[in-house]
């Protein structure tokens, strides 16, 4: 049996230069906060990595495409599983905002998704308003209801 299980190793880089702003061990392997160099007012938090580096801190240096590591893998008794998030905020006079992904990425790293099958940003963007009219509910870190209610997987080719 041993020797059928496929190793999960999907790897992820720094998407942005930057410094480490914030690095916690979850549930699920690491949580790491970058401030963009560029525009410091915006911050991408990455989710659920087993980090290349263990030494990864606060303060740290980093660069887009230096490999930060692996998606959190497990195994299921149908197959394994990686998990991995990511999250953007921005700095804005009236406090911290989240924004999508797919809102601030370029179009040339867009169109790898468009290679792959996605038609329109929106396709994979929750609006502000939908979310509304389906709220989450939560206990501290802990979703308690309303998941499941909306699409939240895009299949890609």
């Amino acid at each position: 049996m041993a020797g059928s299980i496929k190793r999960i190793a999907e790897e992820l880089y720094v998407p942005i230069d930057g410094v480490v702003s914030w690095r916690f061990e979850e549930r699920l392997g690491s949580q790491v906060w970058i401030r963009s160099d560029e525009y410091p007012d915006f911050q991408i938090g990455i989710f659920h990595i087993r980090l290349q580096d263990s030494t990864l801190s606060e303060g740290r240096v980093v660069k887009a495409g230096q490999l930060l590591g692996t998606h959190f893998a497990y195994l299921f008794y149908w197959g394994s599983k990686t998990s991995s998030d990511i999250a953007v905020t921005v700095e804005t006079p009236r406090g911290r905002k989240l924004v999508s992904c797919f809102d601030i990425m370029t179009d040339a790293l867009f169109q790898r998704y468009q290679s792959r099958g996605l038609i329109n940003r929106e396709d994979v963007i929750i609006s502000k308003q939908t979310r509304d009219a389906h709220p989450l509910t939560c206990s501290g870190e802990t979703f308690i209801s309303g998941m499941d209610v909306l699409e939240e997987w895009v299949i890609l080719n």
